[in-house]
């Protein structure tokens, strides 16, 4: 098989595999885009759980803070976020090309089916030349009749034995012819699949990571307007709140955590830095 035909083959397959992330990343950046909105390089992702655990505080000093436009963004950043995780989780790439890509590939499903057929032709022809043996080990021809049941039994095995390697060489030939494909659509199949795979994820993550940015500006613009929320912050002597004010909390049960994660709380302390 020409590469030219494999290379077209895998790129077809790897299309269509992404195209539903393609569709929805295209879809929000193409609403950036139209309404001339910014998008951001910030890791807003390392920040989620603050600001989830944020909105959850503020609702529990003043649930009215949550407006229309707020639950919105909230149910909009949290179904990208979980699309996300779904697609990540779905992505083994070793697997989509064993089970997905492999088994719908015309070449690779024939030879698989040829294999399988002389398989089954060895087993029989095995059955055969077990059987006949078996039965040739207790006769012992006297007769004419005897002679030519006995030298037709034989001739009935050696067929057996000649079609039973015949299926055996067949097996091992078709073995080689398979690994080679497979190998020639693995070395294809990884480099695109990696490069597209890359590709879609990065969109993607900009586009959630520019969601989670306005979604928590809008979050601290809205509690700004509540007067419990004011309320409370002015009670601890604090007057500008915002997602860097509430995460030294968080921070600080980090610190205090036995399961501390040095490299994530060193991940979160850069993105807020970056938020200031």
């Amino acid at each position: 098989m020409s590469e030219e035909i494999i290379e077209e083959s895998v790129k077809e397959f790897i299309e269509e595999y992404f195209s539903e992330i393609k569709q929805v990343s295209h879809f929000h950046l193409q609403f950036f885009y139209q309404n001339s909105i910014d998008t951001t390089d910030i890791n807003m992702l390392a920040l989620k759980d603050i600001i989830f655990r944020a909105l959850n505080f503020l609702q529990n000093i003043d649930e009215r803070f949550f407006s229309k436009l707020l639950r919105k963004m909230y149910f909009d950043v949290s179904h990208l976020i979980r699309f996300l995780n779904n697609f990540e989780k779905n992505s083994n790439l070793n697997q989509i090309f064993e089970s997905k890509f492999l088994n719908k590939f015309p070449s690779y499903k024939k030879i698989n089916n040829q294999i399988e057929l002389a398989k089954s032709r060895e087993h029989s022809q095995r059955t055969i030349m077990l059987a006949t043996e078996n039965e040739l080990k207790y006769l012992k021809p006297k007769s004419k009749a005897e002679i030519n049941a006995y030298n037709k039994l034989r001739g009935r095995s050696v067929d057996a034995i000649h079609k039973y390697q015949q299926a055996k060489e067949n097996i091992q030939k078709l073995n080689i012819q398979l690994k080679e494909l497979k190998s020639s659509l693995n070395k294809q199949f990884v480099t695109e699949f990696q490069k597209m795979y890359n590709l879609y994820l990065n969109d993607l993550i900009l586009v959630i990571n520019s969601k989670l940015f306005y979604f928590n500006k809008l979050i601290w613009k809205e509690a700004s307007k509540s007067t419990d929320i004011k309320n409370y912050f002015n009670s601890l002597g604090i007057k500008n709140f915002d997602l860097n004010t509430y995460a030294k909390s968080y921070i600080k049960n980090m610190n205090a955590s036995k399961n501390n994660n040095i490299e994530e709380l060193e991940i979160i302390e850069e993105a807020l830095m970056e938020l200031k």
